[in-house]
């Protein structure tokens, strides 16, 4: 199954669904359209989270995310990945951050949290995961070292 590595505390809250959609610069995850994925928490914090997505949450919401847990290292569920196009500033509330027409956004549908997270090694980019636990080091892009290590080593 293909894998992205969010940082926390947006992993989290993509799985909820408070964050139904994710934000890139660039259209490098547009071939995860119409696919199911799953949603990996990095084992970084953004340390700019609570304060870019202050505006777009409720006081309720912002209340109950204060005393979540947030792990690091672990897969947390699947999501659809509905659509994947450029941003307006109309999805800035359901991306919980500014969004204009640089941003690239992937629209996440039908979340599926597993009652208990699943550790595994993250990565950059779209990568494979086997689903048990483990993580096969697969890349889309061949300048990423790990590719090339794996590469090297069939030769």
């Amino acid at each position: 199954m293909k894998v992205i590595s969010l940082w926390q505390p947006w992993a989290t809250w993509c799985m909820i669904p408070w964050k139904t959609i994710e934000t890139r610069g660039h259209n490098m995850f547009r071939s995860l359209a119409g696919q199911r994925i799953a949603i990996h928490a990095a084992r970084k914090t953004d340390p700019d989270a609570w304060s870019t997505a202050e505006p777009y949450l409720t006081a309720a919401q912002w209340n109950e995310a204060q005393g979540m847990v947030y792990p690091h290292g672990y897969v947390l569920g699947t999501v659809t990945v509905a659509y994947a196009i450029w941003g307006h500033p109309r999805d800035s509330k359901a991306a919980l951050c500014p969004v204009d027409i640089t941003r690239y956004c992937l629209y996440l549908a039908e979340p599926h949290r597993f009652e208990t997270p699943i550790p595994a090694r993250g990565f950059q980019g779209i990568w494979e995961w086997d689903g048990a636990g483990s993580f096969q080091d697969h890349w889309e892009h061949p300048m990423n070292p790990l590719f090339q290590m794996k590469e090297n080593a069939r030769d």
